[in-house]
This record gives C-alpha cells, structure tokens and sequence, in this order.
C-alpha cells in the first residue's frame, strides 16, 4: 500500500506527496504520485532511494511546471531532510542538496503567487526563501520548528508561517517575520489556511481545535 500525505493541484492534474512500498526491500520510500484523470488513477513519479516520507509538495501556478517536494529520511540517515525539485512536470527530478546541514524535517512548502520565482520551505529550523526557482537559498531568520507557510494572494509578498510558537507574519516576500498572535490561546500551530474573499487565516492547533483570525488591517 501506498501512504499520502500532501497534495497540490495544477488545473487537472494531482500530485500527491507521501510513501511508497517497496516490495522488494519491504521499506516504505519517500515518493510522489501523479494523476491527470481527477484522482481516479495514479502512478508514481518520483521514489527516493532510502527509507523516507515526503510531508509537503507544490507546484507552480502558470510559467514552467515547477514542482518542490520534501520530506525526512527515516532510516540509514534518520537526521537528513530532503527536498526534491522538478522542471518538468514531475518527468525528472533532482535533490537539493547540503540545503539544511541539520536535522530539519521538510512541513511546507509554498509558491509566491505574485512572483514565480519565488519559494519558501518550512523546516524544523524555519523558513527558507529561494528568490530564482530554488537554485540559491537565504536562511531561517526565525529558528523554530515552522509547519506551515502560506501566501495571501491579495497581498503581494504577504506570507503567514505557522510554528510550535505561534503565527508569523511577512510583508517582505518572506525575509523578514513579525509575530501575529492576536488572541491564540494555543500556540502550538500544526496548519494555515487563507480565505482570502473574507481576510480570514485559519489556523490548525495542536490542543484547541481551529482558530480564526481577522487579517483586515494588516498593511501590505
């Protein structure tokens, strides 16, 4: 059996991030699936070679169909986290490599719609910023374990990032954070989501359900 844990959607066609069984090894794969008939068939994409997990994947809206996936090694080099990019669609891939240097699992990942060169990663050590397709990277200001990042398309350059401390704010594209609590009463975030029609960020808890709030105001 096959496990998923993220998806991204480009139009018709689905990508799903997650394990693959290998049947001969009996070691579950970090791996990603492909289907381009509304889900009712898959095929694998991409399989890494050690025991693994890909938590996030995205792909890029418009332009060259750009794809990130990453996830953790969990076997053979257990503190190795992993990130995957694809110029084609998912035809090919290639890791990119010596980008965390630590233990840093791979939790988000996140296009800017108002840049398409634009990628944020979020890692168990923060926010890293890819300005030119993921060829070079700008480290984590921010040194917490973020798990989530997502981008407000009605505000150019606007991010919100999600951490075991709390909601951060961006207006810079991703370089810089500012802390968005605003009446959490659990800090502990485990996902984001954006409604833009109404200027609402959902934020997934780890202890008090789903929270809500109120981004009218936030300056650009």
């Amino acid at each position: 059996m096959d496990d998923g844990y993220a998806i991204a959607v480009a139009g018709t066609t689905i990508y799903q991030a997650g394990c693959a069984l290998d049947v001969k090894s009996s070691v579950r794969k970090m791996a990603v699936f492909q289907s381009m008939d509304e889900g009712k068939t898959w095929t694998r994409i991409m399989l890494y070679n050690n025991a693994g997990v890909a938590k996030a994947i995205a792909v890029r809206l418009g332009g060259k169909p750009l794809l990130f996936a990453g996830g953790q090694a969990t076997a053979h080099n257990p503190t190795k986290s992993l990130l995957f990019k694809s110029m084609n669609g998912g035809a090919t891939w290639s890791e990119v490599t010596d980008l965390f240097g630590a233990a840093a699992s791979v939790n988000a990942i996140c296009f800017d719609p108002s840049n398409s060169k634009r990628v944020l990663v979020a890692a168990d050590n923060g926010i890293w910023l890819s300005e030119d397709e993921g060829v070079t990277w700008t480290p984590p200001t921010q040194k917490q374990v973020m798990s989530s990042v997502v981008a407000n398309s009605s505000k150019p350059g606007q991010f919100f990032a999600g951490s075991k401390e709390g909601v951060w704010m961006s207006n810079d594209g991703g370089r810089s954070w500012t802390e968005y609590g605003n009446g959490l009463t659990d800090r502990d975030i485990t996902r984001l989501e954006i409604d833009v029609k109404n200027s609402l960020l959902y934020a997934g808890t780890q202890h008090a359900g789903v929270m809500r709030l109120s981004l009218k105001g936030q300056s650009k």
